[in-house]
């Protein structure tokens, strides 16, 4: 899935979870996601919990 945004920039959500920075800031994007984050490290700690085994 690609989101368009009106100022040309384009979001492609597929495929594994990935951090991405733009102009705006940093990103999560993956998985059909795209989730707006703080920092690099914000994102590098959201994809680990995203992406850890939930236990029971």
């Amino acid at each position: 899935m690609e989101l368009k945004f009106s100022d040309g920039v384009i979001i492609d959500t597929a495929g594994p979870l990935r951090k991405l920075h733009l102009e705006d800031g940093w990103y999560v994007v993956g998985n059909g996601f795209c989730i707006p984050v703080a920092s690099e490290r914000e994102a590098d700690e959201t994809i680990v919990e995203m992406t850890e085994p939930v236990s029971a």
